[in-house]
């Protein structure tokens, strides 16, 4: 698996995802969702174009109103419960993968912290990378 070809799917197997293109940008999230969805300290993050996404198997949903106002859908296996990707009604042409997901995580390649203002400091944060406090522009 490379960059321009990614796929992966739940631990159960019975969904599995293919993504064409590389991703637009990649973070480690730390807003409160998140953490509650990857049941650590903050997620892993891959967010990519849908076009051409293709999923096979059928994913539970969860929804809620963000605090930007935007519907944000949790896609999960209804059998194992493995989280694998969002969706953001402001952001329709994208995908929120989740790296743990992947076929290959190793091709995971942070660029930045984001939500840090939500973070915990048992949490370790990369002294490399940008530490946004919540969503760059904001």
């Amino acid at each position: 698996m490379t960059l321009e070809t990614m796929t992966g799917g739940c631990r159960c197997g019975s969904i599995r995802y293919h993504i064409p293109g590389a991703p637009k940008f990649q973070v480690q999230c730390h807003c409160r969702q998140c953490q509650q969805t990857s049941g650590g300290g903050h997620a892993s993050i891959m967010v990519c174009s849908n076009e051409g996404f293709e999923m096979s198997g059928k994913a539970s949903t969860y929804s809620y109103t963000s605090g930007d106002g935007n519907e944000v859908t949790h896609h999960f296996c209804q059998c194992c419960g493995a989280p694998l990707f969002n969706t953001n009604s402001k952001f329709a042409k994208a995908v929120y993968v989740m790296v743990g997901s992947l076929d290959d995580p190793t091709v995971f390649e942070p660029q930045r912290h984001i939500f840090t203002g939500e973070g915990y400091d048992w949490d370790p944060k990369n002294p490399d990378l940008s530490h946004e406090i919540t969503l760059p522009g904001r």
